[in-house]
């Protein structure tokens, strides 16, 4: 009788308290599970698989190209690897735009899901406004696989809470969540705005608000916020027209001739 009503009475309290205490803990207002959960479908693995070019410095390991690491990889018949994020339903994958450094050693392109599904890929255009490069899947994504879907987060102001997610590359696929800072601009002669510093990373980062909603992406490890400063949100990312790859080989060519 009294000890059941007891304890009845402290399971009920127990019952009661326990969300209360998860609200209250340290990782109650810790977004990085929501922000795994709205990106982790959209990351993918692209794989730059390599040949020989027909021009020697390509095959020579010039530091000053930075070709030592490519030519190791054909030489071993690998491939480079780079973390890259879908943007769109299209297909359209945004990724680092500097690797490998030169279209010639690049036999084809795969990308590789959350699924492990592998699927083969093009370059489509080289971003003007952002350092990036969309790549474009060939077909319909496979099931699972998610673009991500942007939201707006406004203006970016001190109090404004982003946060950063990348995907290492390595065999564990892990993903990392980082708070990214706001920073005052010193100096105003220079003419620059405030700007907005993402943790290093050598590969394609999503950009996150507070509820964990992707609000753009970008490769820079800083984001200058004035007028003149690298596009990162997500709409002015699939709105920029970017060059080619078709343009950048005829450039390229032109170039050379001249």
């Amino acid at each position: 009788g009294l000890v059941s009503n007891f304890v009845l009475r402290i399971s009920i309290l127990v019952a009661i308290l326990a969300p209360l205490a998860r609200a209250d803990s340290p990782d109650a207002n810790d977004p990085s599970q929501k922000i795994c959960e709205q990106t982790a479908c959209s990351f993918v693995t692209v794989s730059y698989h390599l040949k020989k070019s027909d021009r020697p410095y390509l095959n020579g390991g010039d530091s000053e190209f930075g070709q030592q690491t490519i030519l190791q990889a054909i030489l071993n018949k690998n491939a480079l690897d780079s973390a890259g994020v879908i943007v769109s339903d299209k297909g359209e994958v945004f990724t680092f735009e500097r690797e490998p450094a030169h279209w010639e050693v690049i036999d084809h392109i795969t990308v590789k899901g959350i699924d492990g599904t592998i699927v083969p890929a093009k370059i489509d255009r080289l971003l003007l406004k952002a350092p990036g490069r969309i790549l474009r899947i060939e077909g319909a994504l496979p099931t699972g696989w998610k673009p991500l879907a942007f939201a707006d987060c406004g203006p970016i102001t001190p109090e404004t809470k982003l946060f950063s997610v990348t995907m290492g590359t390595d065999r564990y696929y892990r993903m990392y969540v980082k708070p990214c800072d706001y920073g005052r601009n010193w100096d105003r002669s220079i003419g620059s705005g405030d700007c907005l510093r993402v943790p290093s990373t050598s590969h394609a980062t999503v950009l996150c608000d507070q509820d964990g909603r992707p609000v753009g992406v970008t490769c820079e490890t800083e984001i200058d916020l004035g007028p003149g400063g690298p596009i990162w949100r997500g709409k002015d990312i699939l709105a920029d027209p970017g060059v080619s790859d078709e343009q950048s080989h005829r450039l390229q060519q032109k170039m050379e001739e001249e």
